[in-house]
């Protein structure tokens, strides 16, 4: 709930006291002149002000969410303009809705809905945009008990031909994918982990890839209905404090998290994620203490096999990780 209130010092400008159930906090929003986006700019501030609020103890999706009658959610996950607004709008009317823009699992496995107004754009040329609320949309109220079932990332392709369309995705390309969309990631307790087991929940990784969400509701209910066994794995490597190189050796630099499923391994850092294959990906795991470049070259001929610009490519891997920020020569 939020009351607002000009301020006396400048009409543009409103202050807007913010009731979640959390704590209570202040937004404050500069209109200008355009009472009409008022509704608009309102509903961000508070979704950003709820987001703040989460940061570190729940994993936070910039998706849609939907439940079923028995209280299991499918997130679907998308960048901007990819049709979560859309999906949610059109599968609300059967589902209960949850969100078109946020949601947010706890460690427990339950959801937070945050079922706000959904953002629609108006006008010919689709500049602007309206908040209209659930009720006024058709929507159905979700149930009070919420736990996560399944995510799915969406692909809207302007060329896509046929129906819409279910492919399974390596674990680490459909978490490259989704750590992009989420808040405050590296602010959680192993994350990549996390993400990992909620990509793998209900079966392994997929996405939907469609020209219009609408064609694709079968498909998202099939989903959430239906569960598969996972086939893929994974090897968690938690933060570790980090050893120095000693002369003449790498090793690793501290780091939030990672994971490794493949051969390959994706980390996290402060600034983000970085996927790492082939011999890059040998060469970061097995850094864990400091290695010298013999040590990495005999394991690269081993694991790899033998190549005969071996020496070369080892020396291309170690100055890009070192650039990268996750390794470190003495």
């Amino acid at each position: 709930m939020a009351d607002g209130q000009p301020s006396p010092e400048e009409p543009s400008i409103r202050l807007v006291r913010v009731h979640d159930g959390l704590e209570d906090s202040a937004v404050q929003l500069l209109v200008g002149e355009d009472w009409e986006a008022f509704p608009y700019l309102l509903s961000g501030a508070v979704t950003m002000d709820a987001l703040r609020k989460r940061v570190g103890t729940d994993l936070l999706f910039h998706a849609a969410g939907l439940a079923d009658e028995a209280g299991r959610v499918v997130v679907l996950v998308a960048p901007s303009g990819m049709g979560k607004t859309t999906a949610a709008r059109t599968l609300g009317t059967t589902l209960g809705y949850v969100s078109d823009e946020s949601v947010a699992i706890r460690r427990d496995g339950t959801v937070g809905a945050y079922p706000k107004p959904l953002s629609l754009v108006k006008g010919e040329n689709r500049t602007r945009k309206i908040e209209v609320s659930p009720r006024e949309a058709g929507l159905r109220r979700h149930p009070d008990t919420l736990v996560f079932s399944r995510l799915v990332l969406l692909v809207r392709d302007p060329d896509h031909q046929g129906p819409p369309v279910v492919e399974e995705m390596d674990l680490l390309d459909a978490a490259v994918q989704a750590a992009a969309q989420t808040s405050g990631l590296a602010k959680l307790e192993a994350p990549l982990d996390w993400l990992a087991r909620s990509l793998t929940t209900g079966g392994d990784p997929v996405t939907v890839k469609y020209r219009e969400i609408y064609d694709g509701a079968s498909l998202i209910h099939d989903l959430l209905a239906e569960t598969s066994p996972k086939t893929v794995t994974w090897t968690h490597h938690a933060t570790s404090g980090g050893f120095p190189p000693k002369p003449g050796g790498w090793a690793r630099n501290p780091y939030v998290d990672a994971i490794e499923s493949s051969g390959r391994a994706l980390v996290l850092t402060e600034q983000g994620v970085v996927l790492l294959d082939g011999i890059g990906a040998l060469v970061w795991l097995a850094a864990e203490r400091s290695v010298t470049k013999e040590a990495f070259l005999e394991r690269a001929l081993v694991t790899l096999g033998p190549h005969p610009d071996a020496k070369e490519i080892l020396d291309g891997a170690l100055t890009q990780l070192v650039k990268l920020g996750l390794l470190s020569t003495a």
